[in-house]
């Protein structure tokens, strides 16, 4: 490691010592954390999120304390873990809280600001340990943005009033005062730090374009349980006008409540082909959604993706759900869990055929409209 000046080191290892025992405090409270969502949320696949996230704090502190030493500044680890909601709150309203400021807040701001120190030219073995954190922060902060969307359905309004409490303790009192003189910027990033005035443009552009548009969106958006379901259309059929059941495009024959699953997301939950599916929308309103019976069918889309054809799915958007400026309805992202069947219907299983391509069939076929019989032609074409 280059020397550098003095005051640069001293202020380095400072630094490196304060975010060893940063990761120390942030190991023992998501593994408090853990414990605590699992005894009232036993299925949450946070807290074993919470629990790899420990295990990654604790490496973390072990590097930042080895760049501490460095650079010549001891690290001891006497903190405690202390709660940090306030005391007015319910148990379960307080993780919230604890869980939106580490992990929301905190961690995101972390991500932020060692993402900006990777843009500049560190000296290796610094340039090697923000790689290793930046890595690791950014699944930090989903999961809090997962507990978030796991809890809505509770309400959670009662955090709006404590957000800027939480932004308090995110940063020094002294954060946004006028930065002093500052030693050479390009001297500070290159052991790992970055110079105030930086420092506090990063945080104020990621409350704007991270965290806020965050804590403001769909609670559910980071929810790994809930899959983003697209409503789409079959070879046979124009608009909601249905001609036969195939689906060549897509192999599927003889069946149309489907769902269209990466391997993925099967394996996750546990699934196998055929095997019968509810679809339940993850709503904001009281209503409950659910569409019932649709059959499994791998294919190869990306994962936290669904696809399934309409109208048969028309029901599960929420005719609060539109587009702000066009007033369409969010038909192509709309969020759903699937569970199995709770009622599962003695039907054949749907004829797979993903890798063959049927011609379409030329002689008419006789289809029901209105209660009246029609000779129909062709299938329509792919652009109709």
């Amino acid at each position: 490691m280059s020397s550098g000046d003095g005051a640069v080191r001293r202020l380095a290892g400072r630094a490196w010592a304060f975010r060893a025992r940063v990761e120390h405090e942030a190991a023992r409270r998501f593994a408090r954390l853990a414990r605590d969502i699992r005894d009232f949320d036993a299925v949450s696949p946070v807290p074993e999120m919470m629990e790899r996230a420990a295990g990654d704090e604790v490496r973390h502190a072990v590097l930042c304390a080895e760049l501490a030493d460095r650079y010549g500044e001891p690290v001891g680890d006497d903190g405690d873990d202390e709660t940090v909601a306030p005391a007015t709150l319910g148990a379960r309203d307080a993780v919230l809280y604890e869980v939106v400021a580490a992990c929301c807040i905190t961690e995101t701001e972390s991500v932020a600001t060692v993402t900006s120190l990777l843009a500049a030219r560190a000296e290796p073995r610094v340039r090697d340990v923000l790689h290793e954190i930046a890595r690791d922060e950014v699944t930090h902060s989903r999961m809090g943005w997962a507990h978030l969307a796991r809890e809505a359905p509770r309400g959670v309004a009662f955090l709006d009033r404590w957000i800027p409490v939480m932004l308090a303790g995110t940063v020094p009192p002294d954060f946004f005062a006028a930065a002093g003189a500052d030693p050479d910027a390009d001297e500070l990033l290159r052991h790992g730090l970055l110079p105030q005035t930086q420092k506090q443009e990063v945080f104020a552009e990621t409350l704007r374009t991270v965290v806020f548009p965050g804590l403001e969106q769909d609670p559910h958006q980071d929810d790994p349980d809930v899959l983003w379901l697209t409503t789409i259309r079959s070879h046979d059929q124009f608009n909601t006008t249905i001609y036969t059941l195939d689906d060549r495009y897509r192999g599927v024959y003889g069946e149309r409540r489907v769902l269209f699953l990466a391997r993925e997301e099967m394996d996750r939950r546990k699934l196998a082909p055929n095997d019968l599916v509810d679809l339940t929308t993850v709503s904001t309103d009281d209503s409950v959604r659910v569409a019932r019976g649709f059959r499994v069918v791998p294919y190869e889309m990306p994962s936290g993706a669904c696809a399934a054809y309409y109208p048969e799915t028309n029901g599960l958007v929420p005719l609060y759900s539109r587009d702000e400026q066009s007033g369409t309805p969010t038909s192509k992202s709309v969020p759903v869990r699937v569970s199995r069947a709770s009622r599962p219907e003695a039907r054949e299983p749907a004829v797979l055929q993903p890798d063959q391509a049927r011609p379409p069939t030329l002689a008419p076929c006789r289809q029901r409209h209105d209660g009246r019989v029609h000779d129909q032609g062709p299938s329509p074409g792919p652009g109709r």
